[in-house]
């Protein structure tokens, strides 16, 4: 189950492990991959272009079909879109802009309180993951192994 979990955050393993100094050359710089390319200004702003029209053009498409007398589920299945998209899109006379994102902070995961640990011993070369799981255990964990490290919790609390 460790191993499932460390190869799911395999790439910040290893940027952490990059930018480790090594043991036989403890003074050396610390190395970091140069961050990937980014496409040419001019092809991004003709997707972003091309994106909006699109969108413009669906928001058209659903006020026709509306005016045509169509219900909200006939016409998200015709267009072939989320009847949310469709409410959203009746619920302006204006087309709507995109909204910046809210990023939201990541869940808490229990395992959260332990992961120095895992990875300090992973690093180490202690990769079994029975072993690993017993540790955390001792120290409070109170997930289980077989269930992919769930809390152990009351049967009206909600999963994690």
């Amino acid at each position: 189950m460790l191993e499932k979990v460390f190869k799911g955050h395999l790439p910040v393993l290893k940027q952490v492990e990059q930018a480790l100094p090594t043991a036989d050359h403890p003074d050396a710089p610390v190395h970091q991959s140069a961050p990937p390319a980014s496409p040419a200004p001019n092809s991004r702003q003709q997707q972003k272009a091309q994106k909006w029209a699109q969108r413009l053009e669906r928001y058209e498409q659903v006020h026709a079909l509306r005016q045509q007398g169509y219900c909200i589920p006939d016409i998200a299945h015709h267009l072939g879109m989320g009847e949310r998209t469709v409410y959203t899109y009746l619920s302006h006379a204006t087309f709507p802009e995109w909204q910046p994102t809210v990023f939201r902070r990541p869940r808490e995961s229990i395992l959260d309180p332990y992961k120095p640990y895992l990875l300090e011993q992973w690093n180490q070369g202690h990769q079994q993951a029975r072993q690993l799981f017993n540790d955390i255990q001792q120290q409070g964990y109170g997930g289980t192994y077989e269930t992919g490290f769930w809390t152990k919790r009351h049967p009206q609390e909600s999963r994690i």
